[in-house]
């Protein structure tokens, strides 16, 4: 009777092993020189209200048009320049370093890219999916995981992105094997801008859900679609030796933004 209860807890194990999804591993490795374009579609709604004024809304569409070129592979990272072509603003260009699990570990260089030149632009509209990549280990549709990294982002200062990421699925994408992936993540800012001779003070934060449709050869971005929420308290300080008071006021803004790689 013992031997046969053991043969029987063998066969559900086998049949169970066999019933679970596939796994992957999710990693960045793309090929020295490989290069990646995209559209990225952006609709930013602001709200903003200074002292006692009344509200005042804005709404902005536009495409951003992003290239990535693969600059150096190395063992443990990957360096890609970024171009950017920004409405209104032309052509810019960084670095950013990425880690296997592409993560992204830091911007090397942001000369020619002021935060003012990006406006309400974050990590998922110029770099979709950098934020919350999956851990290396191997993953079945449905795992999670947590997010803790320091902001890598224009205006991020010393802050950390928090949240949690998510397996949602697997798939096939023009011939492409593919996962899809949601990251969830919270960012605190402390940002000084300036305006003329004024100085513009951001206290708050900005909620962010994306998700990203991930190549499995090389792990590059398919597709992203980012919803992004923030609120700050702002304070509109006059020109240094200027006698007048600082002005508070609200600023509220979502930014959707659809991203497409293009052939």
């Amino acid at each position: 009777m013992r031997a046969r209860a053991v043969m029987i807890g063998t066969a559900v194990a086998l049949v169970l092993a066999a019933c679970r999804p596939d796994t992957v591993r999710v990693a960045f490795a793309p090929t020295q020189g490989a290069r990646y374009r995209y559209d990225v579609h952006v609709r930013a709604v602001t709200r903003s209200t200074l002292a006692d004024g009344a509200p005042r809304d804005s709404v902005d569409d536009f495409v951003l048009h992003a290239e990535h070129r693969v600059v150096a592979v190395g063992h443990n990272d990957t360096e890609l320049e970024v171009k950017l072509d920004i409405p209104g603003v032309g052509e810019r260009t960084f670095t950013a370093l990425f880690d296997r699990g592409a993560q992204l570990r830091r911007i090397e260089s942001i000369e020619g890219v002021p935060a003012t030149a990006l406006g309400e632009l974050g990590l998922s509209e110029i770099l979709p999916g950098a934020a919350g990549a999956p851990p290396q280990q191997e993953l079945a549709p449905g795992d999670r995981w947590s997010i803790d990294s320091p902001a890598a982002v224009l205006g991020g200062g010393g802050s950390r992105l928090k949240g949690s990421g998510r397996l949602v699925a697997l798939g096939v994408v023009r011939g492409r094997a593919v996962a899809t992936v949601e990251s969830r993540y919270r960012l605190p800012v402390r940002r000084t801008t300036s305006s003329g001779r004024a100085v513009i003070e951001l206290d708050g934060f900005q909620t962010t859900v994306v998700r990203t449709v991930r190549s499995l050869k090389d792990g590059a971005v398919e597709s992203a679609k980012a919803v992004t929420n923030a609120r700050y308290r702002v304070t509109l300080r006059p020109p240094l030796g200027s006698s007048g008071a600082p002005v508070t006021g609200r600023l509220a803004v979502e930014v959707r933004s659809t991203t497409a790689r293009l052939r």
